[in-house]
């Protein structure tokens, strides 16, 4: 906080007043992105809940080996 008399404190980001406009923009910006959080959220919940595991457990594919050596990228 910065002091502009005595007596008077101002917070150092008072950027003075804010626009209506840009505060809406942004209040709908931050509102979908946290929507947009949230169903991902839910699909890999309802994902877990149907497979009776989590989503990102590290299995293997069907018809895939553990070791990774089905995978001619890895030259094994």
């Amino acid at each position: 906080m910065t002091q502009t008399e005595p007596g008077g404190i101002v917070p150092v980001n008072d950027n003075g007043p804010i626009d209506p406009a840009a505060k809406a923009r942004c209040d709908g910006l931050v509102f979908a992105l946290a929507s947009a959080l949230g169903r991902q959220i839910a699909r890999e919940e309802f994902a877990r809940r149907k497979h009776g595991r989590a989503v990102n457990d590290n299995l293997p594919l069907p018809g895939h080996r553990p070791d990774g050596k089905d995978r001619p990228e890895r030259g094994e």
